[in-house]
Parts: C-alpha cells; structure tokens; sequence
C-alpha cells in the first residue's frame, strides 16, 4: 500500500487521540486488569492521550497518511543522557497504528524518526509498546530492538496459600543496608548486567524516601539477619507506570530475595503480604516492572502477572 508521509502537527491530535483510544481498548480486551478508558488520568479517559499528545506536539514526530486518512503516528516525549549515550523515547501513549498493515506503518515512522534522532546525534533508541501488540514484538526486533523491561499487572485477590516466615513490616533503613548493597550489585552480574553505584548513604536515603511516601517495606529475617524485602506503595505520579498514573493502582516499587534463600517460598510469602495490603488499601490493581534479562525474578514475576507494556532499546553505531 502506498503512504504519505508528513510531520506531526497538532491538526493530527483528534485523529492520532481515536487511534490510541482505539488500541487502548483491544489492549482492555485482552488484559482485563487494566483500568477501563474512562478511569485513566483520573477520570479523564480519552482525553488522558489528548493531553498528552499536546504536551509533545512540538516533539519530533511524524503520520502516515492514505487518502488523506490519519493511519499512523510517532511522537518523541522524552531525550536524556544516560552513562554517556544520548537517548531519546517514545512511548506508549504516543504511538499508534492502524491494525491493517501495521507493521510496515511502524516501519515507515520509525525510519523517519530515526533518520531525525541519529541526526541529532541520539544513538540509543527506546520504545514502549502495549503488551497485547504481538506484531510489534516482531516488528521492533527486525528493526534492531531488543527488550529490556517489562510492566505486568495483576488484580488483587490472594495469590493462593504460603509457607510461614517470620516478616517484618518497616525495619528501620538501617537494618536493610546490608541487604540492599547486595541487592544493587545483584543488578550487575550476568545477563543483566546493569551497573548501579550507590553509595551507602544514597540507598539508606532512597529507603526513607520510600517510608516517607506512605509506602510498606517487608522485610524477612533468619537468624538475625535481612533476606528479603518487597517494597509496595501507590502508583507514582512519574516513572514507571505511565498507563496506571492516577488510576487507584498500586505498585511493587522494589524486590529483593538473596540467591541462596530462592525456591522455599519466600518470594510468594512476601507477595501475598503486599497484594494483602494493597487491597486493605482500596487499590484496584498491582503491577511490577522489571528487566526481562532478570532471569529469576522474570520467572517469578511471570507466575503471578501478566505483561501490559514492554520497553525495548535500540543501539545504533554512534560514528554516524
């Protein structure tokens, strides 16, 4: 089929919001935990995608037209610099196509914004898509993409019977020190291979930032020592999450099992707590985010939700 290319323009707003609206609903259909499209933004539904296609109108962007028909579009929404690379994203609110040829339209989008970002000497590409999109999985990875995270969502009845351990709701951030170090350098080894240098003071920080949110830390204890610890609270306003904001919905901020403590039931027994409590709460739903190269916890994850976005990444050669 034949297209017209054009750069993105806030005329295309009402079309490219019908679209995403469109695709937020199949992505409803398939995965039922998500909030109906009246409840996203707070109420605002719909117009939760106008909004934002509005605050990245002046973004790099393009549409794909046929017969003067808006079938597709690609927005940038954010640039930013991380350990040296120059990234720059478009995610999941800001894309959309058409089930008819959809791939070849993501084909000719991404060829144009692309062509825009390498010339601007943005090298490393990221985009987000729902989860329900199976031709895009496909389509991304013929294109060079390769997946990195994953956001997965689960209701919040029981997960099912656990074992019993003794765990502790809010130990002192001082306490998990130790076990967080751990947790940091976990993140480094083989296949995920993410580095994260925090110091002491910055993870005992980030920990009291958490308690001061309002979220619940549960931490387990053998013999005296810190195993264990799920972090769950409210669905941030940003970060992770971006479909959920505002939505009543809760998420497991952070998790952490040593290797040698795996495979007993503890991960299951401190789920159950935090889905406990998330409902207590009055929350509607629970999601994670995690690497997908994370073996162990994808396994883990992978038993008790289901994927509503996936992150992928591009690298593309910075000589050029």
């Amino acid at each position: 089929m034949s297209y017209t290319i054009k750069p993105f323009h806030t005329d295309y707003i009402d079309d490219a919001t019908a679209l995403l609206a469109t695709n937020y609903a199949r992505a409803q259909c398939a995965e039922p935990n998500l909030p109906a499209l009246e409840l996203l933004g707070n109420g605002q539904g719909a117009a939760t995608f106008r909004l934002n296609l509005e605050k990245d109108a002046h973004r790099p962007g393009f549409a794909a037209f046929q017969n003067g028909q808006l079938c597709a579009f690609m927005l940038e929404t954010m640039r930013f610099s991380w350990k040296g690379q120059q990234v720059v994203a478009s995610e999941e609110m800001s894309h959309a196509a058409r089930v008819e040829d959809r791939a070849m339209l993501y084909r000719l989008l991404y060829r144009e914004l692309a062509h825009r970002w390498v010339s601007e000497g943005r090298h490393l590409h990221i985009v987000n898509y729902l989860a329900h999109e199976t031709s895009l999985t496909e389509c991304l990875y013929l294109l060079g993409f390769g997946a990195i995270l994953a956001q997965e969502i689960r209701d919040v009845s029981s997960s099912g019977p656990t074992d019993e351990f003794e765990i502790v709701e809010n130990p002192s951030p001082a306490a998990l020190l130790e076990l967080q170090r751990e947790h940091s350098g976990y993140y480094a080894t083989s296949p995920i291979f993410l580095r994260r240098n925090d110091s002491d003071a910055e993870i005992v920080s980030e920990l009291e930032e958490h308690l001061a949110d309002g979220d619940r830390i549960f931490s387990c204890i053998s013999n005296g020592q810190q195993i264990a610890l799920f972090i769950v609270g409210e669905s941030a306003a940003d970060g992770e999450g971006l479909l959920l904001r505002r939505t009543n919905s809760a998420q497991l901020k952070s998790a952490y099992i040593r290797p040698t403590e795996r495979r007993r039931g503890l991960g299951a027994a401190l789920l159950e707590r935090s889905i406990s409590w998330t409902r207590q709460q009055g929350y509607d739903r629970l999601f994670v985010e995690h690497e997908t190269a994370n073996l162990s916890g994808s396994a883990f994850w992978g038993k008790y939700f289901k994927p509503f976005v996936y992150v992928t990444m591009r690298y593309v050669d910075n000589s050029l």
